[in-house]
């Protein structure tokens, strides 16, 4: 029976597709898409409370059904352009990543999953060239990623199991092209949160996640390279300009990777960081990064047991970050959105839950966060008691409704002619590396 309910949770996004067909062109075909999003992300969250779902041929557990939810959300949350070619497209890259995920989880090997996200960014790349906005640069970013974690799992030669962590790790050569890929597939997807790239986020790190926390030899270097580009994406744009927004949700994904690089038990701090990724990616308001709180605590007081220069250095470019983020909040002038879209309230209801009471995510592992709920009663109290005194006492003044969404980020860029030659070039690259892969599974048989 768990099996027939994966089969029906998975199929979801791929009827949705089928059915944008039958619907009229505009926001109609969005409308189905949508549709079929929640519904997947509500069957998620129950493969999600349930534990170990699956046999043979499919299975998840752990992060699977967590990545289940956010990519369905982030589906739910595409809003242009209302065109049947990429409703379709966002559709299948949630329907085919998440394919790869389950039969990889039922195999105890990373390589479906790397297939099935090469064959995401795949579809992906085919539906931003439909949308038409200036995305392509980003998708041939997401295929040469996807492409360099197929090199890494070909080289790996299907012996390491990456879901479950090996007790010998997984060696550089193979694991540091799938770190480094399944980031640039994150990093492209978190840069256009509300195309068709989007969906990849969720996947990307699931990939990228079980293959950090087993490396071997170089982890540490790794994991500082991905803290200094969060710092970077945080403080490379002003946050004045539109286009500073969507990278809060890079800078978060980046620090997941780089939490779980680091060398101790880290992997409780790297999913909850992740999940806060994904959250801000679908609210795209720099203050939803709040929900990254339990991950960054867990992950100082993980770096604090076990000191070292890696962690001086992640605490320095966390310090760095977190001012980069509060000058980001602070210039967030909201344009007019007031409440949220209805897609968004599903991610931020899950964002309350985490920033809530973190401990009953039982899914990432020993979170140990016992005294963080008293904590969050406490700061939420004096918070409110604070802002009644403030506005009572004219020192504040209290927005009727609070802005707690964002407008969809104008790209407004062209596809230009070097754009969509890159982009073949980088389907050429997977295609190349997807070779490598089958050539080195018949070396084995």
């Amino acid at each position: 029976m768990s099996t027939v309910l994966l089969a029906v949770v998975l199929a979801v996004p791929l009827l949705a597709a089928g059915a944008t067909w039958w619907t009229p062109e505009g926001e109609a075909a969005r409308t189905t898409v949508r549709a079929g999003g929640l519904l997947a992300a509500a069957g998620w969250l129950v493969v999600t409370l349930l534990g170990e779902v699956g046999g043979s041929v499919l299975a998840a557990d752990g992060l699977v059904g967590p990545t289940g939810v956010g990519a369905s959300l982030l589906l739910v949350a595409v809003t242009r352009p209302e065109e049947r070619w990429a409703a379709v497209g966002g559709s299948l890259v949630v329907g085919v990543g998440l394919v790869g995920l389950t039969v990889g989880t039922a195999d105890a090997t990373p390589v479906p999953a790397v297939v099935g996200l090469g064959a995401a960014a795949a579809v992906a790349a085919a539906a931003t060239r439909r949308e038409g906005d200036g995305g392509l640069p980003l998708a041939t970013a997401a295929l040469v990623g996807a492409a360099a974690a197929l090199l890494g799992v070909a080289r790996l030669g299907m012996v390491v199991d990456a879901f479950v962590v090996p007790v010998s790790g997984m060696p550089v050569e193979a694991g540091v092209p799938v770190v480094v890929g399944a980031a640039a597939v994150a990093v492209a997807a978190a840069s256009r949160p509300r195309r068709a790239l989007g969906p990849l986020l969720p996947l990307a790190l699931a990939v990228g996640l079980p293959a950090a926390a087993t490396l071997e030899g170089s982890g540490e270097a790794v994991a500082v390279g991905a803290g200094a580009l969060a710092a970077a994406a945080v403080w490379g744009v002003r946050p004045a300009r539109r286009r500073a927004r969507p990278l809060v949700p890079v800078a978060l994904a980046l620090w997941a990777l780089a939490a779980a690089t680091v060398p101790g038990d880290t992997t409780g701090a790297a999913l909850l960081l992740a999940s806060a990724a994904v959250v801000t990616t679908v609210g795209l308001r720099p203050a939803t990064a709040v929900t990254a709180l339990p991950g960054a605590a867990l992950l100082v007081a993980s770096l604090t047991l076990e000191p070292s220069g890696t962690a001086v250095a992640l605490g320095l470019l966390g310090v760095l970050g977190v001012a980069g983020l509060v000058a980001a909040v602070a210039a967030d002038v909201p344009p007019g959105v007031r409440g949220p879209r209805a897609a968004s309230v599903p991610a931020l209801g899950l964002g309350v839950w985490l920033l809530a009471v973190p401990t009953t995510w039982g899914w990432v592992g020993a979170a140990h966060l016992e005294w963080w709920v008293p904590g969050v009663v406490v700061a939420t109290a004096g918070a409110v008691v604070g802002l009644g005194v403030a506005a009572s006492a004219g020192w504040v003044t209290l927005p009727d409704e609070p802005a707690l969404d964002a407008p969809d980020p104008a790209v407004g860029l062209p596809d230009d002619r070097w754009a969509w030659r890159a982009a073949v070039g980088g389907a050429v690259a997977l295609g190349i590396c997807g070779a490598a892969l089958v050539a080195s599974t018949l070396r084995l048989t």
